[in-house]
């Protein structure tokens, strides 16, 4: 039975890019969870197979997309810009 559950997991994460035969690695992009309706969900993992593209790239791109169109609402803001240097911190520490 546990057999079976984690094969049924395994193949429900190969969309994902994360199933068998990817390569375990320290990963330098924090993960994220975000809850998500199961229909949109499916949905977008049907198309992305089909497009022969991974939902988390999907997401990334889109959330590029939404940062890049509503920039000018934080370009100055002085939070913002304490977390910016903040996060650049870490990035060049962890280099």
């Amino acid at each position: 039975m546990r057999q079976a559950t984690s094969q049924a997991l395994l193949s429900q994460c190969q969309d994902s890019g994360y199933g068998p035969g990817v390569a375990a690695t320290k990963r330098k992009t924090p993960q994220r969870t975000i809850g998500i309706d199961e229909e949109p969900w499916e949905a977008a993992r049907h198309i992305a197979r089909k497009r022969r593209e991974r939902v988390p790239d999907v997401l990334r791109r889109a959330l590029d997309d939404y940062v890049e169109e509503n920039r000018a609402l934080i370009a100055d803001d002085p939070v913002w810009q304490a977390k910016l240097r903040e996060i650049r911190a870490r990035q060049e520490a962890e280099d």
